[in-house]
């Protein structure tokens, strides 16, 4: 769940005024919903279905480096749809990194998604079989095409973002700035945030 912030206030923004076409857009939001993702030694399990009309790809890279007591991992996630022939792209999953719904491409050729992560933890955290979720922090970029809410069409160009953290035990050891946004956007989440991110 990500929030878009007036860079000039720091605000929540709801309009976003696209400055390559002058439009004036709603910036998507929603809940999100929880997900599972298996990761193996080799990279992600990835099951790939293309829209009709289109050849999909998708590929993963896991990666690790040690050094001493540290260890950094490499998680990439790449995503290719491109229309076949003289075809339309009408796919629906969206592009963006914006962690919001409602960003479905509309270009009508190519979606191209680089998600670029890395990790960076403790190697005896990793090593220890019984530490089944050790602590890390997180290292983001995001290399995409266009996301479908900006109203590109097929203008040239790419959605570029990056972000950095660390994970968390609790909700309460989330940032205060977005549990404020949270509380005043989603109350019922801020009032049982385990209950939503158990998918209930």
């Amino acid at each position: 769940m990500s929030f878009y912030l007036e860079p000039a206030t720091g605000a929540p923004m709801d309009k976003f005024k696209n400055p390559y076409t002058g439009a004036v857009l709603d910036i998507p939001y929603g809940e999100g919903k929880p997900n599972t993702r298996l990761q193996k030694a080799t990279g992600m399990d990835i099951n790939m279905k293309a829209p009709p009309g289109m050849k999909a790809g998708a590929s993963s890279t896991r990666k690790a480096w040690a050094e001493g007591d540290e260890v950094w991992v490499q998680g990439d996630l790449d995503i290719r749809m491109e229309a076949e022939g003289d075809k339309q792209v009408s796919a629906a999953m969206g592009a963006g990194g914006s962690g919001t719904r409602g960003d479905m491409p509309t270009m009508t050729r190519l979606m191209q998604v680089n998600d670029w992560f890395t990790y960076h933890g403790k190697t005896k955290d990793v090593l220890d079989a019984k530490n089944v979720n050790p602590a890390s922090d997180l290292y983001f970029n995001d290399l995409n095409t266009w996301s479908g809410w900006l109203k590109m069409g097929d203008k040239p160009g790419n959605f570029i973002g990056r972000g950095f953290g660390r994970k968390v035990f609790a909700y309460d050891d989330m940032p205060a700035l977005w549990r404020k946004l949270v509380a005043e956007r989603y109350p019922d989440i801020a009032k049982n945030p385990d209950k939503w991110v158990r998918g209930g």
